[in-house]
Parts: structure tokens; sequence; C-alpha cells
């Protein structure tokens, strides 16, 4: 069974833009107006005050920190696999 054409191109395919302003068109409205309305709850998802202490941001910040480094240390071990030490990217 071959792949759906879109993913058997190889590099320099052109990703889905019209697809992807749509998306966007309707998702950051909609977070925009996600604000205002979980302000004025009596009982929000989650309490905008969090916004307001640093020590959720630096909480958030680590997290996208290592998330990263955890990333790139795997996409590096692959590559290192691939390139020097002979292994097959399949």
């Amino acid at each position: 069974m071959s792949p759906p054409a879109r993913f058997g191109r190889g590099v320099g395919v052109n990703p889905d833009v019209p697809g992807f302003l749509t998306v966007a068109a309707v998702g950051i409205p909609c977070l925009a107006a996600l604000w205002p309305a979980e302000r004025h709850r009596c009982a929000p998802m989650l309490k905008l005050s969090l916004f307001a202490s640093r020590h959720f941001d630096a909480i958030n910040m680590m997290t996208l920190l290592f998330y990263g480094a955890l990333g790139a240390a795997s996409y590096l071990i692959f590559l290192q696999c691939e390139l020097h030490l002979g292994y097959s990217a399949a």
C-alpha cells in the first residue's frame, strides 16, 4: 500500500496555505473572544490571575526550554545514528 500522495512528494512540498489561513482566521478571533468571556465568569476554566504570576511564567518558560532541548537532543541522536553510525532512516 503506497502512502498518500501528500506525503510522497519529498522535500520542498508547499504546505496547505489556504487551509492554514482558514484555521488561523477562525482560531485567532475565537481566542481573542475567550479572554473577556472568561474574565466575566464566576467560575472560569482557568484563573486569569495566573498569567500575572512570575512563578507561573517561569515554570512555563522552563517547560518550553526543557521540551525544546528534549526535541533537539532526540533529533541530534537520530542524525548521529544515521550519518555516522550507518543506521538507515527506515
